[in-house]
């Protein structure tokens, strides 16, 4: 898989840079053969977007000239936590030093839409919430995202939290890193405040695990096969939320949910023997929808149980039943039981 991260960094034009992106998916699928290549598959597909995303950013530079204003390019959702799939679509936003002048803002908006478009050639799909730096409410200066930071921990309402969330894993992936180090050191402190934690553990705590009481699965509805069920929402993103809360509590900046778990203080409520159960039901979960994808060429996570092997289909019951309890803990946790 290594392979594709060295055509990518070699192409020389938009057109090049489009041609090999577009294999990036075949690449993969030749390449991932067992259980740890899932593991990695992820990584490389978000490392490749970074290139991918700085190789765009280098050709506009060359077309058009570069910004007189420092920016970054910051990533967010799979792509920050570098756990990319088949199905990812793009999540990005551009920071700035400080407030555009006409013509900088000009610039910004057309780097953006250049960016974001040739992404979209490229195989990662542009998101359907708008959440990129082609949305003018996504180019913002420091300034104005400290403030923004501070109106989430303010104001944690379910909204609210539905429309953030997805901002709390980011990544700076070209530009001035040093505005986004500056943009974490403010945030630092602030997303440690109890009642924004409360406020998250809350929100975590609304998304079911597929099963019953009586401990069955419970399959989606309205999809084409009866016993299938959406690993990414249903588990994959349960862990992500939960480990995030850790991490914030905890004051780490990594945006990956299995470094969030490996760099966890010694000190954390979340024991190691917790930490790596977690880690392992999120490996597992991230293997099955990996699979999936790859074997049936589709960019969906509804994964089928039939499709599972008997000793599949328990690990997968073991480990819902798992991802339950931990929700119950984070409650307590950070909210005091309220729910």
């Amino acid at each position: 898989m290594l392979f594709v991260i060295r055509d990518l960094t070699k192409a020389n034009n938009k057109e090049a840079l489009v041609k090999i992106a577009l294999q990036v998916p075949q690449y993969i699928a030749k390449s991932a053969t067992k259980a740890g290549d899932y593991d990695i598959a992820g990584k490389i597909l978000a490392q490749a977007t970074d290139i991918i995303t700085r190789k765009l950013i280098s050709f506009f530079e060359q077309e058009i000239g570069y910004a007189t204003m420092p920016f970054t390019w910051l990533v967010f959702g799979s792509q920050a936590r570098e756990d990319q799939t088949m199905g990812s679509d793009q999540d990005n936003a551009l920071l700035l030093e400080g407030e555009p002048s006409e013509a900088q803002a000009l610039y910004f908006s057309r780097l953006a839409d250049y960016v974001c478009n040739a992404l979209g050639e490229c195989g990662i799909k542009l998101c359907d919430g708008n959440i990129m730096a082609s949305n003018p409410a996504l180019r913002v200066s420091l300034k104005a995202a400290k403030l923004e930071s501070k109106n989430w921990v303010d104001n944690p309402t379910n909204e609210a939290i539905l429309d953030f969330n997805i901002y709390l894993d980011a990544r700076a992936v070209a530009g001035d890193m040093d505005l986004f180090t500056e943009l974490q050191k403010y945030r630092q402190d602030l997303f440690k405040e109890s009642s924004f934690l409360a406020a998250l553990a809350r929100n975590a705590h609304e998304a079911s695990v597929p099963l019953s009481m009586f401990q069955k699965f419970i399959y989606a509805k309205d999809y084409e096969h009866k016993d299938a069920i959406d690993i990414k929402k249903s588990a994959v993103l349960i862990i992500n939320n939960v480990v995030r809360l850790y991490a914030l509590a905890s004051g780490l900046s990594l945006p990956g949910t299995v470094a969030r778990l490996h760099n966890l203080p010694h000190n954390s409520d979340l024991t190691l023997k917790d930490r790596n159960n977690l880690r392992d039901i999120w490996l597992f979960m991230n293997r099955l929808r990996w699979r999936h994808q790859l074997t049936n060429k589709v960019d969906n996570n509804f994964v089928r149980v039939s499709d599972l092997s008997s000793i599949e289909r328990h690990q997968l019951k073991a480990a819902l039943q798992a991802i339950y309890k931990t929700q119950q803990a984070v409650v307590f946790k950070f909210s005091g039981g309220a729910s």
